[in-house]
């Protein structure tokens, strides 16, 4: 997994091919989590997306930058 950005309080990961195969998810898959967090603390089911626009689109409805 690798971390593609920033974007209104959340970190962006980009799931490899490998990660897609084992978890079952298609490719390309990306993940969202909290700034600091990651799939070992929160996992992986609510957060993931097709495309990084999809990603992008969900952090800017959730925005948490005015925490």
């Amino acid at each position: 997994m690798k971390k593609i950005e920033t974007a209104y309080g959340y970190d962006i990961f980009e799931l490899t091919k490998e990660e897609c195969k084992e978890r079952w998810y298609e490719f390309p898959c990306f993940a969202v989590f909290c700034e600091g967090e990651t799939y070992e603390t929160v996992g992986l089911d609510e957060s993931t997306f097709g495309t990084l626009e999809e990603a992008k689109d969900w952090c800017k409805e959730y925005d948490r930058t005015y925490y």
